[in-house]
């Protein structure tokens, strides 16, 4: 099993599993976020949710987000100006301007990203699989 005393950044679609479709995590996943170590959503993440909510693409408004952070006791990472001299700099196969900033975020925290994104898990970064 993965172990980390790394904080944790969720992937936005990892952190609707974790409050929508627990099955989809895998064991050590689960694990990891149960383990006692700080687990971040991303602002980037609220805000790309909130872009779907009012395409009409996602089911959840903020609110709901919001009370489900706050119910799993995980913490909000701000964007800061860190993360954003970061975010040209990092190389995905993925260009997706969301994941992008996720990956830059955990770069710089030197948080453990996990996803279930195959680009970026094939990247060079320190990320956990979701599904395992």
């Amino acid at each position: 099993m993965t172990q980390t005393k790394q904080p944790i950044l969720l992937d936005s679609h990892v952190f609707i599993w974790s409050l929508e479709q627990i099955t989809k995590l895998g064991q050590e996943t689960r694990q990891l976020l149960q383990s006692g170590v700080p687990v971040y959503i991303s602002k980037a993440s609220l805000w790309e949710l909130a872009i779907k909510y009012k395409a009409k693409k996602f089911p959840y408004d903020t609110n709901y987000l919001l009370e489900g952070i706050k119910l799993s006791g995980f913490l909000v990472l701000d964007i800061d100006t860190d993360h954003l001299s970061a975010y040209p700099t990092i190389q995905l196969l993925n260009k997706d301007s969301f994941d992008l900033l996720l990956v830059a975020q955990a770069y710089v925290e030197r948080h453990m990203f996990i996803t279930a994104d195959g680009k970026i898990l094939k990247s060079s970064y320190t990320v956990q699989d979701a599904t395992k």
